[in-house]
């Protein structure tokens, strides 16, 4: 999606419109500002360019945690694209972060004192509680080696890391690299660590793997690590690419775990593929490639994306260019146990455009490992779902990005370079989409281009995330400046339906909120709103708050059910409000409405 500034003699010509309107379709007023007010900001009619533009019954509810890219912060945002929490962690991100489900943010960040500087690059990760105390850090660089861009948390506690690990030009060449056309004086190599953290800071590393005790060449065979490369799939070319001018040879940009395979999967950008290794091996066997229960040791066990890498295949048998954020889809999700990855599509032949795709590895019968018939390269030869199902070079971003596969079937997308997030249906429909309105940490006004709004990574955490048990989650505006008024409402279950709202004849979705029995019409409302009551009974406290969340209309009722009460708004301001219904019991209901001429 491709956001176009705001043209001030366009915004000029239907301001006149709009004059010209009053005067001679007064009597039509009421349909045209109505409609006027869902798509323009009031007065001036700024071009919406940032925030959320689209919230869908069929969304799935939930709360969003992204961290953007030069920001301090990491914000939990609502289907309405309101701020619900923030985290001031007070450094720049390294690059991601992460909720727990006690409540806790477990944040990368930029270390200083690290020397490694590259796309990513990182050094240290925080543990913030809810409160945004920082509760557990611990610094993840030394002389020679540095973690960037990702970490995983284990279900046991522990986090596995990705580090770059220095070595010099004449380690490379004793290890095979063809120097005739290399100009750098040392490679970055990496490698995956397992720590187990300490009580307050700092940890114990219990598990490594390095990609340089399985590396392969067929340049000389005086050398280490001669072998015929397409007869060591496990292996890692380490010629592969050569001549380049960047010592950053791999590129690992994220790392998943699947408990239940003991498998890591990693994402190699610059080999343009996605690696799995064994991680039931102990330390020595992640050395060599014996042992665990694929029996190869830290050999790996599979790849995809680009066949060329391990000599059995070419460019036309390439599928992924420069990709992030490969994970196995949890079990129980809709296409359980594949491989959902974000193909960023850099310098396809076909032009410049991302992917999201979903493959289905060929695992064994016993889940040991993934299926290899010699000569081929490993299966599957495409995708078995890719969206969009075309080229299309107006979703691309260069780098950084990624997606989700959510508890409802849909899927969540971040377009990171565009600082955008969507959410597709099943149908590959968007149901939820959202522009980071923040560049870096300054909020900017809705009608601004936007810009330096990156962002590495979004999440959707279910509304059922037990994170949010007991947690106060009242919404507190948007984080754009300036926001346009919106009727957004948060759909707290899917059962919607249709009204006739207004004798205006429009046609609005409203919430039926079957656990509460509660639903407000019309909406828009103007003089009346009225309350219509299914099964909830007893007295209840009512009360209508403004997009700053000060209270402007408040009523204590008594309902026996079943029945519908007028609540008098005809002083009530045009704008965008919520609506809170609560019993004695601290049970909640809430609306998103807009108030109209």
């Amino acid at each position: 999606m491709k956001i176009v500034p705001n043209q001030p003699f366009f915004e000029a010509v239907l301001d006149g419109v709009e004059r010209a309107i009053h005067k001679l379709l007064q009597p039509f007023m009421r349909i045209f500002t109505c409609l006027l007010i869902l798509a323009f900001s009031v007065p001036g009619f700024s071009q919406q360019t940032i925030g959320l533009f689209k919230n869908d019954s069929t969304s799935l509810n939930g709360y969003t945690l992204f961290t953007p890219n030069g920001s301090t912060h990491s914000y939990l945002i609502d289907n309405c694209g309101e701020l619900i929490h923030d985290w001031d962690a007070g450094e720049l991100p390294g690059m991601v972060g992460y909720l727990q489900e006690n409540g806790d943010l477990v944040r990368l960040r930029k270390d200083t004192a690290g020397t490694f500087r590259a796309g990513g690059w990182g050094g240290g990760i925080d543990r913030f509680d809810w409160n945004g105390n920082r509760i557990w850090h611990m610094d993840l660089y030394g002389q020679n080696w540095q973690q960037h861009h990702d970490v995983e948390v284990m279900p046991n506690g522990n986090i596995l890391v990705i580090a770059w690990e220095l070595f010099s030009l004449q380690e490379a060449v004793d290890a095979g690299l063809d120097t005739t056309q290399v100009f750098i004086n040392e490679i970055w190599s990496e490698m995956v660590l397992e720590i187990e953290p300490l009580p307050d800071s700092g940890g114990t590393i219990v598990w490594e793997w390095h990609a340089w005790d399985h590396v392969v060449q067929d340049f000389d065979s005086t050398k280490a690590n001669y072998g015929v490369v397409s007869q060591n799939a496990d292996k890692i070319d380490i010629n592969y690419l050569f001549p380049i001018p960047d010592p950053d040879w791999l590129h690992f940009n994220s790392i998943a775990y699947n408990e239940e395979l003991d498998q890591i999967m990693l994402s190699v950008r610059t080999f343009s593929e996605l690696w799995i290794i064994d991680h039931s091996t102990s330390t020595s066997q992640a050395a060599s490639d014996q042992g665990g229960r694929s029996g190869k040791g830290g050999g790996l066990i599979y790849r995809w994306g680009n066949s060329a890498a391990y000599k059995r295949g070419n460019i036309f048998n390439q599928e992924l260019y420069g990709q992030h954020d490969p994970i196995w889809i949890p079990k129980g999700y809709r296409d359980e146990g594949k491989i959902l990855v974000f193909n960023n599509g850099f310098q396809r032949p076909q032009g410049n455009y991302s992917t999201v795709q979903i493959i289905d590895p060929p695992y064994l019968a016993d889940s040991s490992g993934y299926e290899l018939n010699s000569p081929a390269p490993y299966a599957p030869a495409k995708a078995s779902w890719t969206y969009p199902n075309k080229a299309d070079t107006n979703f691309f971003s260069f780098g950084i990005s990624g997606s989700q596969r959510l508890s409802n079937g849909n899927t969540l997308v971040t377009e990171g370079f565009e600082g955008r997030i969507f959410e597709l249906d099943s149908k590959d429909r968007i149901v939820w989409e959202y522009i980071n309105p923040l560049a870096k940490d300054v909020p900017m006004n809705q009608g601004d281009t936007a810009k330096f709004n990156s962002v590495f990574r979004a999440y959707r955490y279910d509304e059922n995330f037990p994170a949010f048990a007991g947690r106060k989650l009242d919404p507190q505006g948007p984080l754009e400046a300036n926001p346009l008024p919106s009727t957004c409402m948060i759909y707290t279950d899917k059962d919607t339906t249709q009204q006739d709202t207004t004798q205006m004849g429009l046609t609005t979705p409203y919430l039926l909120a079957t656990e509460t029995g509660v639903k407000p019409f019309p909406n828009p409302f103007k003089d009346q709103l009225n309350l219509r009551f299914a099964d909830w009974e007893g007295e209840l406290s009512i009360n209508l708050l403004n997009i700053s969340g000060q209270i402007v209309q408040h009523w204590d009722v008594k309902t026996s059910g079943n029945e519908t009460l007028p609540l008098p708004v005809n002083e009530v301001p045009e704008g965008v409000y919520l609506l809170e219904v609560a019993d004695h019991n601290g049970q909640v209901a809430r609306f998103r409405l807009l108030r109209s001429r």
